[in-house]
């Protein structure tokens, strides 16, 4: 019987976190509405999370051609001062979180 190891990756290191579903236009929405640029996002969750996020990548998940991880998501509705289940709804939900705030 030949004993299966599981490694979490060739290099060792923790397994990447599995792309959440998001609300991109959403977050998109919110971030303009803060009145913040994709350069402004990705410096305050470097500054406010100590997380390093190129703009392409917010670019990717804004426009949901990406996936983002829960930490990701996290720290996007902390900087952007809303609640994760605003980025996370379906965009009718995130649209009535959004009027009740």
């Amino acid at each position: 019987m030949i004993s299966r190891l599981i490694t979490p990756n060739l290099f060792g290191m923790a397994p990447q976190q599995r792309p959440r579903e998001h609300n991109g236009p959403a977050m998109r929405a919110i971030r303009r509405r803060s009145e913040l640029s994709v350069q402004d996002l990705c410096r305050l969750l470097k500054e406010e999370e100590d997380l390093v996020i190129h703009p392409n990548h917010i670019r990717n998940i804004e426009t949901n051609a990406r996936g983002a991880s829960d930490k990701v998501i996290g720290a996007i509705a902390r900087v952007l001062r809303v609640k994760k289940v605003v980025l996370m709804a379906a965009p009718e939900a995130a649209d009535q979180e959004l009027e009740s705030a």
